[in-house]
């Protein structure tokens, strides 16, 4: 009876084992997380019975619990991170004002005193950096050949803007055409036919006029 009692003892030792078992696989995720060794043996006490040895490795518990900490904390700051930077943007988009200006509303002044040329600035400073504006010439305007020193592009807005690359192509531009003219080439503009002539030009760095020598 003795040995019968131990023996279903210790089938119920390792059915609780077991369900141990699967319930630490399941919680991990992973196999193999908890090593169990179990055998059945003599007990040291000499008398007839069995017991039951069991040895424990949470070694690759705690290196995943680690991993786990780890990849929760980069998370938080990496969810913290874009938080605070949307709570920049917004705070910094919140505090500009949008602008509109009607066509009848623009303030023209002569690019140079005395010159044909008439500008409107549409934002930033074309003497100290990047800035846009709009560039009337007059119907029959043609300008000698130059370069600028930094890039710009440029959009017919009305008339017909005939623009050339020193030795390459020339075309004559309708509303809506563009142009990349790279800095320090050479080319020359044109306003043909009898209405005058409107571009906007966009600089990334201040104006300039270098005529060719």
């Amino acid at each position: 009876m003795r040995g019968r009692t131990n023996k279903t003892g210790s089938n119920c030792a390792l059915q609780r084992i077991a369900a141990r078992w699967r319930f630490r696989k399941t919680r991990t995720g992973a196999v193999g997380q908890l090593a169990l060794t179990a055998s059945v043996g003599r007990h040291t006490g000499g008398g007839p019975g069995r017991f039951l040895s069991i040895s424990t490795s949470d070694r690759s518990l705690t290196a995943y619990s680690t991993r786990r900490s780890i990849m929760t904390k980069k998370s938080l700051l990496l969810g913290l991170s874009l938080v605070v930077a949307a709570g920049l943007g917004y705070t910094a988009g919140s505090e500009k004002a949008g602008t509109i200006t009607a066509a009848q509303e623009l303030e023209w002044r002569e690019m140079r005193p005395g010159s044909p040329l008439k500008i409107a600035t549409l934002w930033g400073d074309r003497s100290t950096g990047e800035y846009a504006m709009l560039l009337k010439m007059p119907a029959g305007f043609v300008s000698p050949i130059h370069a600028h020193t930094g890039d710009y592009h440029a959009v017919s807005v009305t008339g017909t803007w005939r623009h050339s690359f020193e030795g390459g192509e020339a075309r004559e531009l309708p509303p809506g055409s563009y142009v990349f003219q790279p800095g320090m080439g050479m080319h020359g503009d044109a306003c043909v036919g009898p209405e005058d002539c409107i571009q906007l030009i966009h600089q990334y760095v201040k104006f300039d006029f270098i005529p060719k020598q």
